[in-house]
C-alpha cells in the first residue's frame, strides 16, 4: 500500500476519521494509509477551495526552474519546462540513448551526432545532406526529414523542438 506523494489536487476525499487523500490514490487503495479505516463518499471541500487559491513549484525545480503556478497550470507547464528531461529526437533512428535536460539538447547534438546537425542563421533546402538531423536556426532546435523525390524536388518535414512551450509540426515544400 502506497500513496503517490503528489499534489492533493481535487477532488480531494476523507477517510471515515477525517483524514485526507487524493482521488488518484484512492482508486489505488482500499484503505487510508494513515488509520486502515474505509474511505467516505464526502469531500473535503474547504482544503479543495485552498488548494485552488495555492501556488505551487515545478516537478523540475530541483533543476533550476524556480516557476510557481496554479493547480490548473502546472501540468502543462511541467510538459513543457526547459529544465525537464527529453530523449535525444535521434533515438529511435540513430540509436541514441541520450536522456537529458533540454536545455542541454543543442550541445548533446554538436557532439554526440556532428554529422546530423547544422548550425545555420539561416535556412535553405540546399544546406542539408542528410536524411535525419537536428537543425539550429533562428534560436531555435528543429528535427529535420529530408526526402528527395524523383525530379520533382524535395521535401522536408520539420518539427520544431520549441524548448519553452509544446512541439510544434511544420511542412515546408521545396522545389530546389
Amino acid at each position: 500500500m502506497s500513496v503517490c506523494m503528489e499534489y492533493m489536487v481535487p477532488p480531494i476525499k476523507l477517510c471515515t476519521n477525517g483524514h485526507n487523500i487524493c482521488s488518484k490514490c484512492t482508486g489505488s487503495i482500499q484503505r487510508c494509509p494513515t488509520c486502515r479505516s474505509k474511505f467516505s463518499v464526502v469531500r473535503n471541500v474547504a482544503l479543495e477551495i485552498i488548494a485552488r487559491k495555492l501556488k505551487y513549484p515545478c516537478a523540475n525545480r530541483q533543476s533550476g526552474c524556480l516557476e510557481l503556478f496554479s493547480i490548473e497550470h502546472v501540468a502543462k507547464h511541467n510538459a513543457v519546462c526547459v529544465y525537464g528531461k527529453i530523449k535525444c529526437p535521434l533515438h529511435l533512428r540513430k540509436k541514441c540513448s541520450w536522456n537529458g535536460l533540454k536545455n542541454d539538447l543543442k550541445e548533446h547534438a554538436k557532439a554526440a551526432h556532428s554529422k546530423h546537425f547544422r548550425e545555420v542563421s539561416t535556412f535553405r533546402c540546399s544546406q542539408l545532406s542528410w536524411c535525419l538531423g537536428i537543425l539550429y536556426c533562428f534560436d531555435e532546435l528543429f528535427t529535420c526529414y529530408l526526402e528527395k523525390r524523383n525530379g520533382s524536388g524535395v521535401r522536408i518535414a520539420a518539427v520544431w523542438l520549441k524548448l519553452d512551450s509544446s512541439p510544434l509540426a511544420s511542412w515546408v515544400e521545396s522545389n530546389s
